[in-house]
C-alpha cells in the first residue's frame, strides 16, 4: 500500500476527524491532499457536495449557491488597507531599523580594527579606510538618528494604549454558543488577555527598543574606529594620525571647512544623544507607570528593557564625553582641525 492510501486511510478512519461534522455546503476530498504531488497539487480536482470544481488555489473551498453571496461580500470589503496610526507606526519604525542596520552593517566591526603595527602601518590604515569610508554616513546616520527622536514618543503611546476589545451587546450572537470544555478554556484565556487591564503591545514595544539599541551600536563600533585611530596616533613618535577619510558634513548645497565639520559633528551627536536620552527617561517613566503593581511577565520585560537602554545610552554618553576631553588634552582635535 502506498504512503498516501495509508495516510489517507488513517485520516478517514481516525476517530477524531469526523469528516461528516463538516457543513454540507463545505467539503473537500482529504486523499488527494495526500496522493498529490505538491507541484500538482494546484490544478488537483477537490470533490464539493455539488461536484467538483478545478482551481489554481491549493487549499479551495467549495462553496454552495447559499454560500456565494457571503464570499462575494467579502470580497468587495476595503481593497485598500487600513493605514492606522499604530499601523504606519509600525512601518516607521520598521523602516528605521532597517536602515540603522543598514549603517551599523557598513560599520567595520573590532575585529576589523586589527593590523600589524610596523612600518607598513600607513598602508594598512589606508587600505582600511579606503573599505570603510563612507562619504554619506554621518548624513545618514544623524537622518535615522533623528527620525526616532521625532516618532519615540508616539510609539511610546501607542505601545502602552492597545486599542479596546469592543464589547458586544447582540443577545443573538454567535460568541454565546456553547464550545467543549477544552476548547471554552481557550477562548477563556485568549478573552482574559484581550481585556487585561493595562495591556502594552510588546512587538511595537520591542521594535522602538530595537532601533534605540541599534544606535547604540552603531556607536560603539565607531568608537572602535575612534580607540584604534588613537592609539596609533599617541605610539607614533611625531603622534601623527593616520590618513583616514573622515566622512563629509553638508547643510545643503554647502559643505564646511574640516575645522567647521567637526565642531558641527560634534555638536549634532551630542545633541541627539541628548535627545535621545530624554525619549528613553520618558519611556521609562510611562512605562513604569503604566505596569506599577503588576506581576505578568510582559511587564516586568517590557521595565528590563527600558533599564537596558538607559543604562547602555548613559555609558555611551560617558565614553563620548571621557574620548572629547582625551582628544582635547592630547591636542589631538585641534590638529584634527588642521
Amino acid at each position: 500500500m502506498s504512503t498516501g492510501a495509508g495516510l489517507s486511510g488513517i485520516l478517514e478512519a481516525s476517530p477524531g476527524c469526523d469528516w461528516s461534522l463538516f457543513p454540507p455546503n463545505l467539503a473537500f476530498d482529504p486523499a488527494v491532499l495526500l496522493r498529490t504531488e505538491p507541484q500538482e497539487l494546484a490544478g488537483e480536482v477537490f470533490a464539493g457536495a455539488h461536484g467538483q470544481v478545478h482551481t489554481e488555489d491549493p487549499f479551495p473551498l467549495i462553496i454552495t449557491d447559499c454560500g456565494r453571496q457571503d464570499i462575494a461580500m467579502q470580497e468587495n470589503v476595503s481593497e485598500a488597507p487600513v493605514h492606522t496610526p499604530k499601523s504606519q507606526c509600525y512601518h516607521q519604525l520598521s523602516t528605521i531599523l532597517l536602515d540603522l542596520n543598514a549603517i551599523w552593517a557598513s560599520l567595520p566591526p573590532e575585529t576589523e580594527t586589527h593590523f600589524p603595527y610596523d612600518s607598513n602601518i600607513a598602508e594598512h590604515t589606508a587600505r582600511f579606510s579606503q573599505r570603510y569610508s563612507h562619504k554619506d554616513l554621518l548624513e545618514k546616520v544623524f537622518a535615522s538618528v533623528q527620525q526616532l527622536v521625532d516618532i519615540y514618543p508616539t510609539a511610546t503611546q501607542l505601545f502602552l494604549n492597545r486599542e479596546p476589545s469592543q464589547t458586544c451587546e447582540s443577545t443573538n450572537c454567535t460568541h454565546l454558543l456553547g464550545l467543549p470544555l477544552e476548547l471554552a478554556e481557550i477562548e477563556t484565556h485568549l478573552l482574559a488577555r484581550d481585556n487585561r487591564p493595562h495591556p502594552v503591545d510588546l512587538p511595537l514595544a520591542n521594535l522602538l527598543v530595537s532601533c534605540h539599541l541599534r544606535v547604540l551600536d552603531i556607536l560603539d563600533r565607531t568608537l572602535y574606529s575612534i580607540l584604534s585611530c588613537f592609539k596609533i596616533t599617541l605610539a607614533s613618535p611625531t603622534q601623527r594620525e593616520p590618513d583616514f577619510e573622515a566622512p563629509e558634513v553638508r547643510v545643503g548645497s554647502f559643505t564646511p571647512t574640516r575645522a567647521a565639520a567637526i565642531s558641527m559633528q560634534a555638536f549634532l551627536i551630542r545633541h541627539l544623544m541628548d535627545a535621545l536620552s530624554t525619549r528613553a527617561r520618558q519611556m521609562t517613566e510611562a512605562v513604569t507607570s503604566n505596569t506599577a503593581g503588576q506581576t505578568d511577565k510582559e511587564g516586568r520585560l517590557l521595565v528590563l528593557q527600558c533599564e537596558i537602554v538607559q543604562e547602555r545610552h548613559e555609558a555611551k554618553a560617558e565614553h563620548l564625553r571621557v574620548i572629547g576631553e582625551q582628544l582635547h588634552k592630547t591636542g589631538l582635535l585641534e590638529r584634527a582641525k588642521t
